[in-house]
């Protein structure tokens, strides 16, 4: 830890708080305000984790595994997944949620321990605790093995002796029937008229996508993405390629077919830069303002009309949705209509099982992009 934690002070010239770190002031806002204790605390919360961060790539650098705690080895770990796996576009790939996720369990019971200590004792004290808060078996797993990894990376920088990952390896994972923890139900399709009952209370971005997967197959994560530029529309079939999708580091070409109806929905849709995102929830944003100001039935208050919108809003709409807000968005729509809720992946084995009936196991494997002989769609 820092010798000592930066003071909120009083800047006595302006009457503002102030924190001094790294050498550089900065200014909170007025004096002793709410406001002003809330910023500071996140100052200097952000600066501990950078002074962690800093401690640990020395101690990584001096090799030094005995003074390891967990908390530092995981924010290391962190830090290094991060820098490293990224999309093509700068983003965090969608792996770094799922790996805190994991991780949080061995924070919260073992963070202050050496890393050195931690073994397979401990790792199923973490996994029983996993099993506690209702996860599945196969995600308990999942995560297990994600730890693992974490611990595994340490012994590749020499921050951990080999013997702590040989010892963890030691642990099995749970078997069906036999651990206490309960199994999955898998993903079922959603029925047709639960889909067309939500659709009408959708955005229109949002019912556009919905159409798209439930007509192609293609997954969240490839819809949201979908952009001119990866349409080819030369034929009557037409061809999606997308640049980013779940297997692209596995060097795999990903081919979604788009049909005529699937076609006349992306119509409505194409911008004239290609390179623009489909479904912007942004557009949709501006859209509802104007539509809400078209049906306006009194005139605007002086005080309105001189109301000038933030230019950086906290939280602005993006320039297009990604899986999480395009499955919220069914989410809360279904909550709404009172119909039990349904997520973007059930849509996708609702087309898979239509093809399936149709063309068979085949024609369902060439639509979800599967290899042959791979039945089972994890998303």
């Amino acid at each position: 830890m820092p010798s000592r934690i930066p003071s909120y002070r009083l800047h006595k010239a302006s009457r503002q708080a102030v924190v001094v770190l790294n050498g550089k002031s900065h200014y909170l806002g007025l004096w002793n305000s709410p406001e002003s204790r809330v910023e500071y605390d996140r100052l200097v919360a952000e600066w501990l984790t950078d002074d962690r961060r800093k401690r640990l790539r020395g101690v990584e650098a001096r090799r030094v595994p005995s003074d390891v705690t967990v908390n530092e080895l995981l924010l290391a770990f962190l830090d290094y997944y991060e820098t490293n796996y990224r999309t093509e576009d700068g983003r965090a790939t969608r792996h770094l949620g799922n790996l805190k996720d994991s991780l949080r369990f061995v924070q919260s019971l073992y963070g202050s321990t050496l890393a050195r200590e931690f073994g397979p004792l401990a790792l199923r004290t973490v996994r029983d605790e996993m099993i506690q808060t209702g996860l599945c078996r196969r995600t308990i797993n999942d995560r297990v093995n994600r730890i693992r990894r974490c611990f595994r990376w340490a012994t590749s920088v020499e921050i951990l002796r080999v013997e702590v990952v040989q010892a963890l390896e030691t642990v099995e994972p749970l078997m069906p029937g036999r651990s206490g923890a309960r199994e999955s139900l898998g993903v079922k399709p959603v029925p047709i008229a639960d889909v067309e009952a939500v659709l009408p209370h959708l955005a229109p971005a949002v019912a556009a996508m919905v159409e798209v997967q439930l007509r192609s197959g293609c997954r969240a994560g490839e819809v949201v993405l979908m952009r001119g530029a990866e349409l080819d529309m030369m034929n009557p079939v037409w061809t999606y390629r997308p640049r980013q999708h779940k297997n692209s580091w596995r060097g795999r070409d990903r081919v979604i077919l788009i049909g005529p109806r699937a076609q006349k929905i992306i119509k409505g849709f194409l911008k004239p830069t290609s390179d623009i995102y489909l479904f912007s929830p942004r557009e949709c944003v501006e859209a509802f303002h104007a539509e809400r100001a078209a049906k306006r039935g009194t005139k605007r208050t002086p005080s309105e009309l001189a109301r000038v919108r933030k230019q950086c809003p906290r939280r602005p709409a993006g320039e297009r949705y990604t899986s999480n807000t395009y499955r919220q968005a069914i989410v809360r729509a279904c909550v709404r209509m009172g119909i039990a809720p349904w997520s973007p992946l059930q849509l996708r084995h609702t087309a898979a099982t239509a093809v399936r009936k149709e063309y068979g196991v085949e024609g369902a494997q060439l639509i979800l992009g599967h290899q042959p002989g791979r039945l089972r769609d994890d998303g």
